[in-house]
């Protein structure tokens, strides 16, 4: 079944959502480890035990444990969360950046207690802090690969993604000369894989850093306690990459720095295992270098909410799918979406690769779930159109949770058009953002329509007072300083003209209640009645909003004049009707 979900079916999946927040600093890599960071496994402390307790959250400030040597200037982390539930079921546990509200959003489940591991990239919240909340009792482990700093650090790295994921090595594979074949993994012995020579991938020399998806196939579908990745040039680390303890198939992501182009992996227990590349880390400046930008977490899709489980291809907008979490657009031009996939089966899923949209089909699998248990995993998806592409080779629902996007870090506008306004009328109050370059930034602009300032933080207020569609520049500045320009049409609608509708009322009778509303259209509500001249017939009055009601105590017919004023801006329009009223 073939499916391409756009904004207009947003309404149908509308859960409660964390407003996004867009961080305009451009992030950029810094690999390090892997390195164990916390498990409440141990013994008590502030990265280490006791295990977290249902429905609650606690914060981790990740560069303070000295054993992986985080600066305090780390803006976002590379991690793996590993949940140990022993055996008791754990609903979902979420990571999100300390001093955010809790996002409606999940980063893995173990409904039957299983350990299991999910990669992720948070951003670094309030002192640098990450938080952890979960639903039930559960130890949980963190292993760190790298941070993310901002501009300046002549060390940190761009990434550079694949529009095609590339199989770099398999095991099932018949063994072959480039030692990137069978066969499958020993017990208890380490194994390492030449990655930079596969002849299926073109990983240039200057790679510093794989971003990769790492499956694992227990043979005879016995448990695997756990599988490492880490670089040849370094000692075995005390991390894991994943676990399979149901002997399942296990996919996950892992980001694994270079070292001389052979990565080592260890399994303890036999296994087969296939590594995929979609994207590498390497000094910036080349062709298609992007930075990161860490968004608030937030879910852009939850099939279980529209049309439920579905098979065969699925298209999501998401750009445009969930305006609550939608990063920038920058149509025709390259960014990767860093999401956490999670699948909700109906039955197994053996096949369910996620790729960018008008590419070829993908052969390796992001995710596996081929017992029908909720699976989730990191997927960092190019695109040049803000859509993503993933096929289910079973029934299943999908969620997708957005927690960043890597794109240009060169300085830009990003704020697509200007709303329009109205004559005499307050304009829509409008922030403009920008991303890449060195925030803070400065705004500006020569030819905005009269009466209508924007600020130095980019806020636009004021009242126009000409209709038209004038073109304006707006300008934003950085602190190297780098100057950009963009251009927009503001359209502004002319005002219709106030006047007062009513030109005659009825009679009234002496004793007889009296209730009738002088109205008036045009210009800008809310409207202010007043008498002008005259007088009303003893027993009535005039309201503010019109309204002249009362009980007439003498005939005659009585002239007046009535005032309206309305709320244009800079100054509200005032207009008289003569109008008058007989009583028999």
């Amino acid at each position: 079944m073939r499916r391409f979900l756009p904004i207009s079916l947003f309404l149908c999946f509308m859960t409660i959502m964390t407003s996004i927040a867009q961080a305009q600093t451009p992030l950029s890599f810094i690999p390090i480890g892997p390195c164990r960071v916390v498990d409440t496994r141990e013994a008590v402390g502030p990265f280490g035990g006791p295990s977290l307790a249902s429905d609650t959250s606690r914060d981790f400030t990740i560069p303070n444990n000295p054993a992986c040597a985080v600066p305090n200037t780390a803006l976002a982390y590379s991690l793996n969360a590993t949940v140990v539930p022993n055996g008791t079921p754990l609903g979902y546990l979420t990571v999100w950046p300390t001093g955010q509200l809790q996002p409606t959003v999940s980063t893995l489940n173990s409904y039957d207690g299983r350990t299991k591991a999910d990669a992720l990239i948070v951003g670094a919240g309030a002192n640098e802090a990450i938080t952890v909340y979960t639903t039930d009792n559960t130890d949980l482990v963190l292993d760190i690969s790298g941070y993310w700093v901002g501009p300046g650090d002549p060390a940190a790295l761009a990434y550079y993604p694949l529009l095609n994921i590339c199989e770099m090595a398999n095991t099932v594979n018949p063994p072959n000369q480039n030692g990137l074949g069978g066969p499958a993994l020993l017990a208890g012995v380490a194994r390492s894989f030449p990655v930079s020579t596969t002849p299926n991938c073109t990983i240039p020399p200057e790679a510093v850093a794989y971003s990769l998806n790492v499956t694992a196939t227990p043979s005879g579908l016995n448990p695997l306690g756990y599988l490492t990745v880490w670089p040849s040039t370094q000692a075995q680390p005390f991390t894991s990459t994943l676990n399979a303890p149901t002997g399942t198939t296990v996919a996950n992501a892992a980001v694994v720095d270079a070292g001389t182009g052979s990565i080592s992996v260890y399994a303890s227990d036999d296994t087969d295992v296939a590594i995929d590349i979609n994207g590498y880390y390497a000094p910036p400046g080349g062709v298609g270098a992007l930075a990161l930008y860490t968004l608030a977490p937030c879910r852009v899709i939850d099939t279980r909410t529209g049309d439920g489980a579905f098979t065969g291809l699925i298209n999501v907008d998401i750009q445009n799918f969930n305006q609550n979490c939608a990063p920038p657009s920058f149509q025709g031009s390259k960014e990767a979406y860093v999401l956490n996939a999670t699948l909700v089966p109906t039955a197994g899923v053996g096949y369910f690769p996620i790729w960018a949209h008008g590419q070829i089909q993908p052969i390796p699998s992001t995710l596996y779930a081929l017992d029908a248990a909720v699976t989730s995993n990191m997927a960092i998806v190019p695109s040049t159109d803000g859509v993503v592409s993933a096929f289910a080779g079973g029934p299943t629902n999908l969620l997708y949770d957005i927690f960043g996007y890597f794109a240009s870090d060169v300085l830009s506008i990003t704020t697509p058009s200007l709303p329009n306004g109205v004559a005499n009328t307050p304009y829509p109050s409008t922030v403009m953002t920008a991303q890449g370059g060195v925030p803070p930034y400065s705004w500006s602009s020569a030819d905005l329509p009269a009466l209508l300032t924007i600020s130095s933080n980019g806020i636009i207020t004021g009242c126009p007072l000409a209709a038209g569609s004038p073109s304006v520049t707006i300008t934003v500045t950085d602190q190297v300083p780098t100057i950009v320009n963009k251009t927009f049409t503001l359209t502004i609608a002319a005002l219709n003209p106030l006047a007062i509708t009513t030109t005659s009322l009825p009679d009234g009778q002496v004793g007889i209640f009296y209730d009738q509303t002088v109205l008036a259209a045009g210009g800008l509500v809310p409207y202010t009645f007043s008498l002008f001249a005259g007088s009303l017939p003893p027993g009535l009055f005039l309201a503010p909003n019109g309204t002249i009601s009362g009980t007439p105590s003498q005939t005659g017919t009585f002239p007046f004049t009535v005032e309206v004023t309305d709320s244009e801006c800079p100054a509200n329009v005032v207009v008289l009707q003569q109008l008058s009223i007989t009583i028999q």
